[in-house]
């Protein structure tokens, strides 16, 4: 700073003085002190003027950082407005509006003490300048951010919506592959079923006007699924026997192992190898032989 040297100057010349010279020694010494502290405000207020612009200098440069953000939470609420995930959505959203608050109050901050550094820095219209662009930048964007936190409820609206739409879908088509998959079968000995109503016999001839005979067992005209046992045909892959039993319902019995293509047993369990055992009828009888 070039005022130091002509102050130093002047504050050996006066001390030469002494009580000797023209001047009183208490004159000379008022005088120095006078002088330093002249240079002393002087130097403060660069070093001051210098730790605004400093400050100012921070405070534009997190504006900067806080802005970028803002537009990264813009680019991810495109994203998820055009591809909403019900699950992902509602963790994202809440991240999303914690986010934005955090900017915001930073905003808040930076605005405050801009409007302080501005009354500050009165003379250097520069700064000034720059800082009365940083407090309606702080304004600007806390508007933006009230803005984005609208949409965001609207987003999460949506989501919501979108979220409870798929989980309707989602039972509906549950409870519709459940009920395509569901079979019925039952076990019992001829005199058992045909009392129920499950079989019926069919065919056959009279003899001598007293019995029919060459007579057949078939199901009943109309099956009731309560008197089956209900099973879902994608974990259904075997069923227990005790002791023979003849199939009367129209199962393809190339799917099945354990019984001959005629209906005959071999095994002690009726094993179903593929749903396409199901494809001819969902009910499968099992009469005792």
């Amino acid at each position: 700073m070039r005022v130091a040297p002509v102050l130093l100057a002047a504050v050996v010349g006066l001390a030469a003085c002494g009580d000797r010279g023209p001047l009183p020694r208490k004159v000379a010494n008022d005088s120095v002190t006078a002088l330093l502290k002249s240079y002393q405000a002087q130097v403060e207020q660069v070093q001051q003027s210098s730790a605004l612009k400093d400050s100012a200098m921070a405070q534009l440069t997190t504006a900067t950082k806080l802005m970028d953000q803002l537009g990264d939470i813009e680019r991810d609420m495109g994203v998820h407005r055009k591809t909403p995930s019900p699950e992902s959505g509602q963790t994202w959203d809440a991240i999303a509006r914690q986010r934005l608050e955090t900017i915001k109050a930073r905003f808040a901050v930076l605005n405050r003490d801009a409007s302080r550094l501005r009354k500050l820095t009165a003379e250097d219209t520069q700064l000034k300048a720059q800082l009365d662009s940083l407090v309606k930048l702080s304004g600007d964007q806390g508007t933006r951010i009230t803005g984005l936190v609208a949409s965001l409820d609207s987003l999460r609206s949506a989501n919501t919506v979108l979220t409870a739409s798929n989980q309707a879908r989602a039972d509906t088509i549950t409870t519709m592959t459940n009920e395509d998959n569901k079979v019925y079968y039952v076990l019992g000995d001829k005199q058992t079923l045909m009392q129920q109503g499950v079989v019926r016999e069919v065919g056959g001839s009279r003899a001598l006007l007293i019995a029919r005979i060459g007579k057949a067992l078939a199901p009943a005209r109309t099956l009731q699924p309560a008197q089956f046992q209900v099973a879902d045909m994608r974990t259904l892959k075997e069923i227990p026997l005790q002791g023979r039993y003849e199939v009367v319902t129209p199962q393809d019995l190339k799917y099945a192992g354990g019984v001959d293509p005629k209906g005959r047993f071999v095994s002690d369990k009726l094993a179903i190898n593929d749903p396409q055992f199901w494809a001819n009828s969902r009910y499968l009888i099992l009469v005792k032989k």
